[in-house]
């Protein structure tokens, strides 16, 4: 039987020293489309999954107060992105 340290993976090391990542095979993805600027999510299935998502973080968070409760359900991820 081996041993547990023989378990754990590894990355290989690179010719600079570095830790490499590996790399997927090509052809493995595919091109995701490209978005026009200033894109919308407007899938109803999603905005279903996040406001699910949004009440139960409000559940967790029953200290929030209002205007905290507001600034989350303001947030947008794009400014960040």
């Amino acid at each position: 039987m081996q041993g547990w340290n023989t378990l754990v993976v590894r990355p290989s090391i690179g010719e600079d020293g570095e830790l490499s990542e590996p790399e997927a095979p090509a052809g493995a993805r595919f091109p995701l489309p490209a978005l026009p600027a200033r894109a919308e999510l407007r899938d109803a299935e999603v905005h279903a999954m996040l406001g699910e998502l949004d009440f139960g973080e409000s559940a967790v968070m029953g200290d929030a107060t209002a205007e905290e409760r507001q600034a989350i359900a303001n947030f947008d991820i794009r400014a960040y992105a």
